[in-house]
């Protein structure tokens, strides 16, 4: 038996914990992270567990056999436990894995979900943490069960799988191994996770007040998009909520799938630009023509200009364009045409890094309730003509 000494003040680390056991399980983690316990160490019986940190044996119990299926401790015969070891648990405990589409050679682009993943991988790992990055179609593969029996400490999801295909299924099999599970997205996938997702709502809601405050009524959505996105009704809701506060009737939108993310030469540019004009004609040449435009994202407002100038209109003159996501400055299909957005909304994708970083650690450290948690970041207004100041894109 290991006997244990404490300072009075090192028993409670998380004064906030939602309840006994939750508190039970947030101090025998910390004492393992301190090293108190190394691997393959034996923690005190749970009448000594108990007494030192002043809660009922059962409650010990409960929290050692919670640590036992996370990997982090190994049950053995007469209910002792001991801290899992490298061959058995000991380094995926201290192991977050990534699920993404996106190869690590990609370029992250600011703004754009491969820069929010290795920003949030490296602040992980400056938390001593290590980070596995898998294919969630491997994992489908034959990898998954794998994956389950090594127990990482964390999942943390990324947007690309959330909103894909498999990531439902891969989402439900780590939930129901009891693994904890950190997304970034809006898909109802997510409901069983702890969610960072940024307020789109608010976001389109301040540009379309800010196109209202410019005089601009008929105002179109053109979204190109892969497919339908959670994120793109949150949108359309804050759109037609600033309509409907102004008294200005809300026009359809316009959605246009299919198209490429990637513009790879002039050609393709070519291809794009008229593929966007072919779904203006109604909007420009009819009795009460548009005169403001909404993008699903800033790279997509240089699309727009060059249509709008197939039909000699001169773009941010005639008609405005706003987007969103605040990557012009990085654009590179500007050597085509140069117009973008006259304003734009900053997801803040620090902040998002921050929260996901952040809720990882406090979800293994034993610091929320049991509930799945959700954070929101607010976005910034940026106006890129006449306001250089940015603000907040509140609702």
């Amino acid at each position: 038996m290991t006997s244990m000494t404490f300072d009075p003040d090192d028993t409670d680390p998380d004064p906030g914990a939602t309840s006994p056991r939750r508190r039970a399980i947030a101090q025998i983690r910390e004492w393992i992270r301190a090293g108190r316990f190394a691997s393959g160490h034996a923690l005190p019986a749970e009448r000594e567990l108990a007494k030192t940190m002043g809660v009922a044996r059962v409650t010990v119990r409960s929290a050692l056999a919670e640590l036992v299926r996370e990997g982090l401790l190994e049950a053995s015969f007469r209910r002792q436990h001991r801290v899992a070891g490298l061959a058995s648990g000991g380094l995926m405990a201290r192991t977050v894995a990534v699920l993404s589409k996106h190869h690590q050679k990609d370029h992250a682009r600011r703004g754009y979900d491969l820069a929010i993943q290795l920003d949030t991988s490296r602040l992980l790992e400056q938390a001593g943490l290590h980070v596995l990055n898998l294919n969630p179609q491997t994992l489908l593969d034959g990898g998954l069960a794998h994956l389950l029996a090594q127990r990482p400490r964390a999942v943390l999801v990324t947007y690309d799988v959330s909103e894909s295909a498999v990531g439902p299924e891969l989402i439900a099999a780590c939930a129901e191994a009891r693994i904890p599970v950190t997304a970034y997205g809006y898909s109802p996938a997510l409901r069983r996770c702890d969610v960072v997702t940024c307020d789109q709502e608010a976001g389109s809601h301040a540009l379309t007040r800010w196109l209202l405050q410019r005089g601009r009524r008929r105002i179109l959505r053109v979204w190109r998009v892969r497919a339908e996105s959670h994120w793109l009704r949150q949108r359309d809701a804050g759109h037609e909520r600033a309509l409907r506060e102004a008294g200005v009737a809300a026009l359809p939108a316009v959605v246009i799938t299919g198209l490429p993310d990637v513009i790879a030469d002039a050609q393709a540019w070519n291809t794009m630009v008229r593929t966007v004009a072919g779904h203006l004609p109604e909007h420009l040449c009819g009795a009460t023509p548009i005169d403001a435009i909404m993008v699903a994202s800033d790279p997509h407002a240089n699309q727009v200009a060059a249509a709008l100038r197939l039909f000699g209109k001169v773009p941010n003159d005639d008609i405005d364009i706003v987007g969103y996501d605040h990557t012009w400055a990085e654009e590179p299909s500007r050597i085509w045409e140069s117009t973008g957005p006259l304003a734009t909304v900053d997801k803040r994708c620090d902040r998002i890094c921050q929260e996901l970083a952040a809720l990882v650690l406090d979800r293994i450290d034993g610091r929320l309730p049991e509930m799945p948690q959700r954070r929101v970041v607010d976005g910034e207004l940026i106006a890129l003509c006449d306001d250089p100041q940015p603000q907040r894109a509140t609702g």
